[in-house]
C-alpha cells in the first residue's frame, strides 16, 4: 500500500490503521502526485486539532490543495471561509470558492468519490451554499456509507435518531455501532456527550475514556468539564493539562484557571498567566479578556496590551470586552479620546444585549453632543436594560419620567 492509500484508507470501516501511521502516510504523499493528497492531510490534521485556533495547520495543506486545483480543498476552504473557523469570515470569498468547484465535486461523486460525496451530504444537511435538504444530505450519506465511509456511519446515524420524517432509532442505533465499534473517535465522543445529557454517567465516562485513550483533546476537555462538576480537580486539571498540551484552546483557559485559583493544582499567578497568554495569542477569546482584565489591575496599566487583547476578544463577540474598548474610548483611557468610536463600541455591546452598554449607549444619546441627540432612541436602550433590572439604567428612566410628567404639568 503507498503512503497516499494509506492515509486515505484511515476513513474507512475496519482498515486498522493507526491515526499516527495515517498522519505519517499523510505527511509523505504530499511529494505524490494524486489530486487529492493535500485534502486528506488536511482532514488527518482537522481531527485532532482545535478549530478555534488562528494558526490551525491544516489550513496550509487545504491552501495547497486548492491552488492545485482541487475541487475537494476547495470546497473545504469555502465551508472554512463561510464559518469563520481557523481563518477570518468572508463569505464573498468562501461563495467564490464554491462556484468555482461545485461543478467538480459533483463530478466527483458522480464517479464515486466518497469524500466528495459525504461533502455534498454536508452541505445540504447544513444548508452551506445550497437550500437545506436533509432527503438529499441522506442520499448523499448513503452514497458514501455503502463504500465503508466511516464518517456517513456516523452522519446518517445521528440524522436517523433525530425527530422528524427521517427518523429511524433502530437504523440510526445500528450504523452508530458499526463506528463505535470501529472505535471512530468521533461517534464515540459524540455517543459520551449524548449520554452525558442523558444523566447516564457510567456509560459517558465509558465512551469518553475510550476518545481520550485515542488522544481525541476534545474528549479530554468534556471529561475533565465533568470532574470538575463533580468535584474532582485534580482529574479534571490532568485532562485539561494533556488537551492543552495538544492544542485545545478552551482547556488550556481551564489550566490558567486553576493555576490562578489553585483547584486541583498549586497556585502559581505565573503559570497562570502564562497559559492565558498562550491561548489569548493563538485566538481564544476567553483568554484574551481575562488577561487584559488582569492587565487592568496593573499600575501602571500596559495600555497597548489590553488594547490588543480586548480587540481579539471583541472580535469574537465577547460582550464586555466590547464594552470595556467603549469605555477606553469614552475616558480617553489609554487612547484618544472618541465618543464616537465609544458608541459604535457600546452600540455592539447593546446589540448582544449587555446592561451596562445599553446604559452608556442612552446617555451620549440623551446628552447629543458628540453625536445627534436623540431621546427615543436612549428611551429604547434604556427601557431594554431595565428590563434586565440594570439599577442605573431604572433609576435614569425613572428620572426622565419625572421630568416628563413635570413639564407637561407646567401651566404658563
Amino acid at each position: 500500500m503507498n503512503e497516499f492509500n494509506q492515509a486515505y484508507q484511515y476513513f474507512f470501516i475496519n482498515q486498522h490503521i493507526t491515526y499516527e501511521d495515517a498522519l505519517a502516510s499523510g505527511k509523505k504523499a504530499l511529494e505524490g502526485n494524486d489530486p487529492r493528497r493535500f485534502y486528506v492531510y488536511a482532514i488527518l490534521l482537522q481531527y485532532f486539532h482545535d478549530d478555534d485556533s488562528k494558526d490551525a495547520p491544516y489550513l496550509e495543506p487545504i491552501t495547497q490543495g486548492e491552488a492545485s486545483g482541487c475541487p475537494l480543498s476547495g470546497i473545504l476552504l469555502a465551508i472554512l471561509l463561510q464559518q469563520g473557523r481557523a481563518i477570518d469570515k468572508h463569505p464573498a470569498k468562501a461563495y467564490t470558492y464554491y462556484q468555482k468547484y461545485k461543478k467538480a465535486l459533483e463530478d466527483l461523486s458522480y464517479q464515486g468519490e466518497p469524500m466528495a460525496q459525504s461533502m455534498l451530504g454536508f452541505l445540504y444537511q447544513s444548508g452551506l451554499f445550497v437550500k437545506k435538504d436533509i432527503e438529499n444530505a441522506m442520499r448523499y450519506y448513503h452514497q458514501a456509507q455503502k463504500q465503508g465511509l466511516r464518517i456517513a456511519y456516523h452522519q446518517l446515524g445521528l440524522l436517523y435518531q433525530q425527530k422528524g420524517p427521517y427518523q429511524n432509532e433502530r437504523k440510526g442505533h445500528e450504523l452508530f455501532e458499526v463506528v463505535l465499534k470501529d472505535q471512530f473517535v468521533s461517534s464515540l465522543f459524540i455517543k459520551g456527550l449524548q449520554q452525558l445529557k442523558e444523566k447516564n454517567e457510567e456509560e459517558a465516562t465509558y465512551y469518553l475514556k475510550q476518545a481520550v485513550d485515542l488522544n481525541y483533546h476534545h474528549a479530554m476537555f468534556s471529561l475533565g468539564s465533568y470532574y470538575m462538576t463533580k468535584k474532582q480537580p485534580e482529574k479534571a486539571f490532568e485532562l485539561f493539562m494533556k488537551a492543552s498540551e495538544l492544542g485545545h484552546l478552551k482547556a488550556t483557559y481551564m489550566v490558567a484557571l486553576a493555576y490562578a485559583s489553585g483547584r486541583g493544582v498549586l497556585k502559581d499567578d505565573k503559570l497562570s498567566e502564562g497559559y492565558l497568554k498562550l491561548a489569548a495569542d493563538k485566538g481564544d477569546m476567553l483568554s484574551a479578556y481575562q488577561l487584559a482584565a488582569n492587565y487592568m489591575k496593573r499600575q501602571p496599566r500596559p495600555y497597548v496590551d489590553i488594547y490588543d487583547y480586548l480587540m481579539v476578544a471583541a472580535k469574537k463577540k465577547h460582550p464586555l470586552a466590547i464594552h470595556n474598548l467603549g469605555a477606553m474610548f469614552l475616558q480617553g483611557d489609554g487612547v484618544m479620546q472618541d465618543v464616537k468610536t465609544a458608541l459604535s463600541f457600546f452600540e455592539q455591546g447593546s446589540s448582544l444585549g449587555l446592561p451596562i452598554s445599553l446604559f452608556h449607549a442612552a446617555k451620549i444619546y440623551l446628552e447629543g453632543v458628540h453625536v445627534p441627540k436623540n431621546e427615543q432612541k436612549a428611551k429604547t436602550y434604556l427601557e431594554a436594560a431595565a428590563k434586565k433590572k440594570y439599577k442605573p439604567a431604572m433609576q435614569l428612566l425613572e428620572t426622565l419620567k419625572r421630568k416628563t410628567t413635570s413639564t407637561s404639568n407646567y401651566v404658563a
